[in-house]
């Protein structure tokens, strides 16, 4: 069956706020630690900051990385007669199944539409979250990616195939996959809405 969405969600409070705050403390702290043990010279207080500065990055990186995630053998993209790829299952699901989450990059509204003024097929494939961002699983061309670009750098592949689940018209009301809020609205899953042969 091909899995068609049905998008649906509530508004939700962005964390960047939060994450800042909480990664500001635990910078500080670590800063504090560090300067104690490398000694209170200037070059106990380089080490200290090079410390915080790297773990600063690292928790930057952390934040931005790219997202998605699906439970494996449950579907597959495949050509579709809806349009291009879609994704089709490979076996029973039952209803109310989590197949895992969207794929790609969270940006804003205004880095999105830069984004699809220079590569337009992204507008395609782009989901806006219940926080206001986008997420946008494509590279620089706007061709759905396990590397989606631009962005900081993250070592690991995200898994796309939730990026080519083909909606259904407007008005058409027979969909197998309906969109919810996760993570404060960061981030959408996707849940069978009925069971699926």
């Amino acid at each position: 069956a091909d899995l068609q969405t049905h998008a649906t969600g509530s508004m939700a409070m962005d964390n960047w706020l939060m994450f800042t705050v909480i990664t500001v403390l635990l910078l500080f702290a670590i800063y504090q630690a560090q300067w104690l043990q490398f000694g209170t010279d200037a070059l106990g207080h380089a080490k200290a900051w090079g410390l915080v500065a790297s773990l600063g990055l690292g928790l930057m990186c952390l934040y931005r990385r790219p997202r998605g995630k699906v439970v494996p053998g449950l579907f597959e993209a495949r050509p579709s007669s809806v349009h291009g790829l879609g994704v089709f299952a490979v076996c029973d699901i039952a209803e109310g199944v989590l197949l895992g989450q969207y794929p790609g990059r969270h940006r804003t509204p205004n880095q999105m539409a830069a984004k699809c003024a220079v590569a337009p097929k992204a507008r395609g494939y782009c989901f806006r979250t219940a926080d206001g961002r986008y997420l946008d699983p494509t590279d620089a061309r706007g061709d759905v990616s396990r590397w989606p670009a631009p962005g900081l750098p993250w070592p690991l592949p995200i898994e796309p195939t939730l990026a080519y689940i083909n909606e259904p018209c407007i008005g058409h009301g027979d969909v197998n996959v309906k969109v919810r809020d996760a993570c404060r609205g960061a981030e959408l899953e996707f849940v069978t809405e009925r069971c699926i042969h």
